[in-house]
Parts: structure tokens; C-alpha cells; sequence
């Protein structure tokens, strides 16, 4: 019974945290007067959406709600499952009933079919490695240097933002735009932020937030294919692992390319909007994802009740 109990109380932990912390960034949004509105209400539907998903598996309401919505199939397929599962932990753990599962665990059988869309995802997280690698290189190859600039603006079209930066070098005033684009963050001007452009060029700017982002793209399409090995192979118990770090890999990595592009304070960063909230929650269950994941595994070879 205690994984039902961890899931309860990660539920109730989950839920209060961060319908706390949602309810206080749509506040902070709606201070910010009229261009804030919209976000705010955003930020809500956001966190709504979240913490029912959470309440729905850690209380295993899914098959009621299924039900309630007319998928009664589902629901009795789900329900079904719960109670299994409910069995299964409720079993007395005897040595005879270890050694079953552990036997039962090492039954399954390497699949050829895993192997192409495997090395399809290594391929794509080779070509984004190298294109980071290109992108780096204008940190150390001596053609760009770096500056400081300062956010004077920041212009939407099509729901994406475009930073404005104005830079002073040798004396001289220059304006000009970022290369990355980005949508659902408000942010702030005056910021100071650092960039990288020619010797000769500052009115060309690039900053390390897109190598960042590049990296952890070719670090998903790696566990992309590890993801593909567990599910191609049976291995679905300890698929938490890999989708885990996926979730809180790529959040933090976006978190910190927009500390880098933005200049953010951390106050001001975890307040900027729902796309970062968002991030901040998938970085919460990646955490949950990954411990078990790792519990899995370890009971794979003790022979207990996988969670």
C-alpha cells in the first residue's frame, strides 16, 4: 500500500504548491494592468488543467471521470487496472512470490524492431550536436566577442516576441534585434543581458541561448531512442527514467536559455508567465518520473511490486 500512499501525498503536495504558486503568478499578472489580463487568465486555465491531471492519477479518479464524460469502456478498463494493481500490493511479499516476479521481469526478449527508429533518433541527436557545435563556436573562434546589451523593447507579432537590444560600442550607439524569438514570457526592460557579435558588426547579436536549446534538443532525441528501446521491449515499467529527464531536462534548459536571453532575476523569471510555470511544473513531475523509474529498477532484481 505505499505506493498509493506516496501518490497521495505527492498529490496533495503537488495540488497545494502549485495551485498556490499559480494562483500568486496570475495575480502578479493581473497587476501588471491590461497587457497582463490575458496571461493571467492563461496562467489559471494552466494551472487548473495540471493539478486536475495530478488529483485524476494520484487519487485514481480516472476511470470515474472517464465515465462521466461517456467512456464507459475506458473506464472499466482503467478501473480494472486499479484494482490489479491494488492486488498486487496488497499480496502478501513472500521469498516464492519475489523470485516469480524477478523471474517474470527477466522474460523479456530484445526486439529487432526497436532498432531503426533507435538509430533514426541517434542521427537527429548527432546532426543538432553538430549544429550546436557550430553555434558554440562562436563563443571561442575569436569572430565574436562579447557585449553587453541593453532590452529597450520587445516587439510581438503572431504571438512571438523578438527582443530589441541597444549596444554601445566605441562610443557608438547600436539597435538591434534578436535572433531568437519567443512566446508566452513577458519581459522586462532595462534588463542588462550578454551577447556575442562580430568584431565588426555589433548590429548582428547571438546569444548562448540558442547552442543551450540545441543541446538539450540532441540530448532529447537521445533518450528519444532510449524511450523507444523500453517500449518496443517491454520495459514500460522503467520508462520514467528517460521521460523523466526529458521533462525536467528541457524545462530547466528553457529556464536557463531565458534567464541567459532575458536578463532575469529568479523572482522575476518564475514570475513571467505561464509558459515558465508550466516548465516549472513538468520539472516537478519529471523529478517524480525519474525516482520511479530509478524504484523500478531496483525492485526489478528484489522482485517487488513495480509502482
Amino acid at each position: 500500500m505505499e505506493g498509493k500512499v506516496f501518490q497521495k501525498i505527492f498529490g496533495i503536495a503537488f495540488i497545494a504548491i502549485f495551485g498556490i504558486y499559480g494562483i500568486a503568478v496570475s495575480v502578479y499578472q493581473f497587476l501588471r494592468g491590461a497587457d497582463g489580463i490575458s496571461d493571467g487568465i492563461i496562467v489559471l486555465f494552466i494551472g487548473f488543467v495540471l493539478c486536475l491531471i495530478i488529483f485524476l492519477s494520484c487519487f485514481q479518479k480516472w476511470g470515474s471521470f472517464l465515465r462521466k464524460v461517456g467512456h464507459h469502456g475506458q473506464a472499466d478498463d482503467i478501473n480494472f487496472a486499479y484494482e490489479i494493481k491494488d492486488i498486487e500490493r496488497s499480496e502478501k511479499q513472500s521469498k516464492e512470490m519475489r523470485e516469480m516476479r524477478k523471474k517474470a521481469y527477466k522474460e523479456n526478449k530484445f526486439k529487432k524492431v526497436c532498432i531503426a527508429p533507435c538509430l533514426i533518433c541517434i542521427l537527429g541527436a548527432v546532426i543538432i550536436f553538430a549544429i550546436a557545435g557550430s553555434e558554440l563556436s562562436k563563443i571561442y573562434s575569436g569572430i565574436y566577442v562579447k557585449a553587453q546589451a541593453e532590452i529597450i523593447n520587445y516587439v510581438t507579432s503572431d504571438e512571438q516576441t523578438r527582443l530589441v537590444f541597444q549596444i554601445i560600442e566605441n562610443g557608438h550607439t547600436y539597435i538591434t534585434a534578436g535572433a531568437e524569438s519567443w512566446s508566452g514570457v513577458n519581459f522586462i526592460e532595462g534588463n542588462v543581458v550578454t551577447v556575442y557579435h562580430p568584431a565588426l558588426h555589433p548590429e548582428v547579436i547571438w546569444q548562448p541561448s540558442t547552442a543551450i536549446m540545441l543541446c538539450v534538443a540532441g540530448a532529447t532525441f537521445l533518450l528519444m531512442s532510449v524511450i523507444v528501446f523500453f517500449a518496443t521491449n517491454g520495459l514500460t515499467n522503467y520508462i520514467g527514467l528517460p521521460v523523466g529527464l526529458v521533462f525536467a531536462g528541457v524545462s530547466i534548459a528553457f529556464n536557463v536559455s531565458l534567464y541567459v536571453a532575458g536578463g532575469f532575476g529568479f523572482f522575476d523569471l518564475i514570475f513571467s508567465g505561464g509558459l515558465v510555470y508550466a516548465c516549472n511544473a513538468f520539472i516537478c513531475l519529471g523529478i517524480l518520473f525519474i525516482c520511479v523509474g530509478c524504484i523500478n529498477v531496483v525492485r526489478r532484481f528484489t522482485g517487488g511490486v513495480m509502482l
